[in-house]
């Protein structure tokens, strides 16, 4: 984990690109998926099992921030890109002090429709950007939401889309599966909105109480692996599937998005319990997470750049799909985290 160390040296280094420039050298070899992490021990809840990634500890705490965050603080905007806009992009811009890290598929309310964002990205303080996005409101494009004029801007991120929309977006970037993959979010849910976004959803007040319980269960439960040693990440299986495995280069950027995933895999257990109307599944090992990361691993990787700090590579294999989120100043140091989907 020396590459850990050397990245997050932040704080002493002063601003993100001035930090990678005085970190020490790292050695270029690249590992295995799931050598700097350990599968930790399944928790079960309900049709959902959650794995802690446990990894390092780390010397210092993480220099970034989230996008809800940062629009919270008023420190961030996400607008739609020029006068007229464009579906599949975004304007965001950092008015804070700190980097900000957007994970794909971040959910942004307003606009002239509803978004999903489909990249990684970080966003340096100063820095306007384009960002890649996904509709996930088909039946808008005006700048009123709910009879309120947006101006063209989005005042909040609302988490992360369940992995079968995240998946349609970030993957297979096709944007009529985005469409069919929220229509079966919403379908599932009983929820439906005259535009057919996900936010008929996201915003349902049962299915929010649902999610909160869920995520109270788990939340308890992964705090005791917590304690046992460091956590980076998480993967977790619905209906006693692998679905989705994401950690990060220390335990602080997991802390930073430990909510956001521990909802996302919420909502997708409880999509699949209103498709299926079961509420349990079999157990699942550790084992069957390392098998599909190693999986997506075998697969043939493409790097795709973006207007920000980072590039993302990804790799396909037969079990899903995979992403790493590299800075380019650094482009052999260990990627700042890892992603892996099922298809």
């Amino acid at each position: 984990m020396e590459a850990n160390r050397a990245f997050w040296m932040l704080r002493s280094c002063g601003p993100l690109a001035l930090a990678l420039a005085c970190a020490s050298s790292v050695n270029a070899a690249e590992p295995l998926a799931a050598d700097p992490v350990r599968v930790g021990e399944p928790l079960v809840v309900e049709n959902l099992t959650i794995f802690p990634m446990h990894g390092a500890p780390e010397p210092q705490p993480i220099a970034l921030t989230t996008l809800d965050a940062a629009l919270a603080r008023g420190d961030a905007e996400v607008s739609e890109l020029g006068s007229g806009g464009e579906v599949n992009r975004l304007q965001v811009e950092n008015r804070g002090k700190l980097p900000i890290y957007v994970l794909a598929g971040t959910v942004v309310e307003g606009g002239k429709q509803d978004r999903q964002i489909s990249q990684d990205f970080v966003i340096e303080p100063g820095q306007r950007i384009a960002v890649d996005a996904f509709c996930v409101e088909q039946g808008r494009w005006n700048a009123r939401r709910s009879g309120r004029a947006t101006g063209g801007k989005f005042g909040k991120a609302k988490g992360l889309a369940q992995s079968g929309v995240r998946r349609a977006a970030q993957y297979q970037r096709d944007q009529h599966e985005v469409w069919s993959e929220v229509s079966e979010v919403n379908a599932a849910h009983k929820t439906s909105a005259p535009s057919g976004t996900l936010m008929a959803t996201l915003d349902d007040a049962e299915v929010a109480r649902k999610r909160a319980g869920l995520v109270r269960a788990i939340d308890a439960a992964l705090r005791g692996a917590e304690a046992r040693a460091p956590v980076v990440g998480l993967g977790y299986a619905v209906d006693g599937k692998v679905r989705n495995v994401r950690w990060f280069q220390g335990p602080s950027a997991f802390g930073l998005f430990r909510s956001s995933l521990l909802e996302s895999a919420a909502l997708d257990a409880l999509t699949a319990q209103g498709q299926s109307g079961k509420r349990s599944a079999p157990k699942v090992e550790a084992a069957a997470v390392d098998r599909f990361m190693r999986d997506i691993e075998a697969g043939a990787s493409e790097t795709r750049d973006t207007d920000a700090l980072n590039s993302n590579e990804y790799k396909e294999g037969k079990a899903g799909y995979g992403s790493k989120a590299r800075l380019k100043s650094r482009p052999t140091a260990a990627p700042i985290s890892q992603d892996y989907t099922a298809k």
